[in-house]
Formats: structure tokens, sequence, C-alpha cells
């Protein structure tokens, strides 16, 4: 039995109109000029189309020429035709007086024909109803869609980051986005593109690296905003001798470093970081980096290595993050990332990093026990491009309105709720001209001492 279908289900229309297409060319088919039979279809509210065939001892009336038609809704399609004999093939004549007589065997070439057109009809209405099932789903698939692409569920894109951007959304009548999880910047770079209505949550960083490689893809996207937070970069060791960046760079062809999974934020960030600095990390090689699950997974595994392994993450600095607490329980030194080539690179005139001091309370992790200093990478909202909707006029205007609605939000309302995680943004702080000079000369110095050393 073919399942009913919604009044309101995509599809509808068509399959109706299809109907009609059906009556005219069976009807025609069967030659209306004798009597042969009609077909009608009887009204079955709330359905679109429920076929089923059936044959009754009707006589045939020249005006239904147009009896097949679709005003409404349809449970039963009849097939009706005089001289049933002959239609069980018995070859006898009827015997009621008030039907047609007809003689053995005068119509068995008609009686095939009915057959071959029934078959006919039966394979049409299937291939309408099949139609009518698959079209709606499809349509359904290619509505514009509201999702807010996130991270992995204990994400602080999906935890502290996502929640305040529907509820702002809807203030301004843009009503039903829904936090999505996904598996990070890369995946809701895409999603961003395929539909873009989507909205995402990247790392600039990883954006700026994907930006360059698909260029004319990319303009399709817009970066929103990027001040909401900034994602620190952050390098372990249990190697006591590391002191600083320097000393990364230094040896970095020979240090094996540990990355979350291929196709993480992370793993991104330290490729895009090896293209920028062809001298620095550029110089490690494939051999020495290896993958594990996650940042966790980093930790845990530069805590248990025995060959002075460096690992690298990207995360946003929450003292009570468990990550953070493990690097405290595994005894493990943190190395602030920075550079001179790092702070150089820039997407559209915006520099992909930042050079910050975050205020931590858990004291043991970092050399200043309260503050630590690092390059971050901010966390930024991208949308698709008004150019994108070639040139529907109301959706590309309602997506210029989108994208200035999410840019006039005051920051404070996109922070995370929870006001221990909205602190620790707000009191995350920019170093000045000078004190950044100072680190990185720092940092050179180091470097260029290490490489005259092993010379």
């Amino acid at each position: 039995m073919v399942p009913a279908v919604p009044r309101w289900a995509p599809g509808a229309v068509a399959v109706s109109i299809g109907f009609q297409t059906l009556g005219r060319l069976f009807t025609r088919s069967l030659g209306f000029g004798q009597k042969v039979g009609r077909l009608t279809l009887t009204p079955d509210p709330g359905m679109v189309a429920r076929p089923v065939a059936s044959i009754v001892d009707v006589d045939r009336n020249p005006m239904d020429r147009g009896a097949i038609t679709s005003p409404g809704h349809f449970r039963r399609l009849h097939l009706t035709k005089s001289c049933p004999a002959d239609i069980a093939g018995v070859g006898k004549t009827s015997t009621d007086n008030t039907s047609t007589r007809c003689r053995p065997f005068e119509r068995p070439a008609r009686e095939r024909k009915v057959e071959v057109m029934m078959l006919t009809l039966r394979t049409l209405l299937t291939t309408s109803v099949a139609t009518l099932a698959l079209c709606g789903p499809t349509i359904a698939q290619e509505a514009p869609s509201k999702s807010i692409f996130t991270s992995g569920e204990k994400g602080a894109y999906h935890t502290l980051f996502c929640p305040p951007l529907p509820a702002a959304l809807s203030n301004a009548y843009f009503q039903g986005y829904r936090c999505t999880l996904s598996r990070g910047t890369l995946e809701n770079i895409d999603r961003v593109l395929k539909e873009p209505t989507n909205i995402g949550f990247v790392q600039l960083d990883v954006f700026a690296a994907e930006a360059a490689k698909r260029r004319d893809e990319f303009k399709k996207l817009t970066v929103i905003r990027s001040d909401i937070a900034c994602e620190g970069l952050w390098m372990v060791t249990k190697n006591p001798d590391l002191d600083n960046y320097g000393h990364v760079l230094g040896l970095a062809r020979r240090i094996p470093f540990v990355l979350p999974a291929q196709g993480s934020g992370s793993a991104a960030s330290f490729a895009f970081l090896q293209a920028n600095d062809p001298e620095g990390l550029g110089r490690v090689p494939e051999t020495s980096k290896s993958y594990v699950a996650d940042a966790t997974a980093t930790i845990s595994e530069v805590a248990s290595s025995t060959n002075g392994a460096v690992g690298f993450f990207v995360q946003f600095a929450d003292p009570d993050n468990a990550n953070f607490k493990l690097i405290i329980e595994k005894g493990l030194k943190v190395i602030p990332v920075a550079s001179r080539e790092i702070l150089r690179i820039k997407l559209n005139g915006q520099a992909v990093y930042q050079l910050q001091a975050f205020d931590l309370k858990s004291r043991g992790v970092f050399v200043k026990a309260v503050e630590a200093t690092t390059t971050c990478t901010p966390v930024a909202i991208i949308a698709g491009s008004p150019d994108a909707f070639d040139g529907d006029r109301n959706r590309v205007d309602d997506q210029k309105d989108l994208i200035e609605r999410i840019r006039k939000i005051p920051a404070e309302r996109l922070l995370p709720q929870e006001g221990r995680i909205a602190s620790i943004i707000s009191s995350a702080r920019k170093l000045s001209g000078q004190a950044v000079e100072e680190m990185q000369a720092l940092i050179d110095s180091t470097r260029q001492m290490v490489q005259d050393r092993n010379k």
C-alpha cells in the first residue's frame, strides 16, 4: 500500500499533475468512442494519493473524457468496463440484458490492450509514488540551513562560545539557529561553503591556511568577527633544556613532535606554522611527527616519552580544563609559542596571531604562577558571503542583514555564560609593543645560540 502523504508535503503538486496526465493518457488509449470503460477517482480528505486498481461493471460515458483530474486528494482508482465474462477470459457473452452484449472472441485484442494499459498505468503510478517519496526529502535537504557548526561535544566552541549566539540572533528575528556538533574548523568551513546560511566557528589561522589554498572558493565566505576570544598555541615537554621557543626552533629538525589527529585544528595550525617559517618549524621532517587522538592523548604521550618529545596543541586557556590539570599532574613544562615569523602572518590585513598574557589561577604549570604569555589565534565566526546567492535578492539582503546583526552584537553578549570563563577571556590582554619586542629578541638570541653550538 502506498503511504499517505501530508497535504503540505513537497512534491504533492507534481504528483497531482502527474495523475491528470496519466488519466488523459489512459482514457485516450482505451478509445472513448466505444463502451470500453472509464476511469474515476474517489476523494479521500487528507491524502495526496493512494492508488489501488479495481474493475467494476459500469457503462462507458463518452462525455467522461475529462474524468481523470486531480481537484482534491484521492483514495482509489477504478477501472470500469463492460462484458465481465470477456475480461475473465471465458469467451462468453454477458447474460445481463442491461449490458452491451458481446460475441465470443470478438474483442480479444481490445482486452489485451486493456491489460497492457493497466500494466503501463501501474508502472507510471509506481514511478510517480517513488518520485513523491524521494522528492520530499530532497527538497527538505536543500532548504536553507540554520546550523551553527562548532566542534566536539566537549570542545570550547560547542560548550562555551556557541550557546549565547542563537539567542542573540533570535532577538534580531533570525530564529531557529542551533549549535551543531562537528569535527572542528575544517568541517565547519566546508559546511558553510555547502550552505551559505550556515554559521561556523573557526580558528582564524586554519581559516587563513585554507584560504591561501582555495582562493576562489573562499570568495563565497565572510569572516563576520574575530574579537570574542583567542585560543592559545601551546607546546609541552619534559625536557629541562628547552627553556623557550628559540630552543625549539634551533633544534626543530631533530625534535620528535606529538600532535593531535590529522585533520584536527591543532594539526592544521602546526602545518600552517611550518609553511610560514621554513627555516624554523618548516625543517621538521614528516618522520619526526606522530599523531594521536587529541590534546589529552598528546599530553599523555609526551609525559611517557623518553626521547625529549614536544607536544603541540591549540586550546583556550582555561586553568580548570582537564588538559591543563593533566599538565600539572604530569609535571610538564609549557613553552610559549612566539616568534617574529608567526606575528607577521596576516589575513586580509588582520593579524592571524596575537601575543597575549592570560591570567591563570593554577600554580605550577607556567614560569609565572598566575600569568602565562603565548601566541594565540582568534576564534572567528564565519558565514556565506552575500555573493554566494547568485543574485537572489531576498536571500542576498537577508544574508547582509545577518552578517551586520552579528557584527553589531556587543562582544560581552557573546561571551560564555559561565562567569569564570567570561572573566578569563576579559582579563586576557595583548602585550605592549615593547614587551613583544623583548620576547622576540630573547627567542632570536636563543635560536642563534643553539644553531651556533650545533655547527
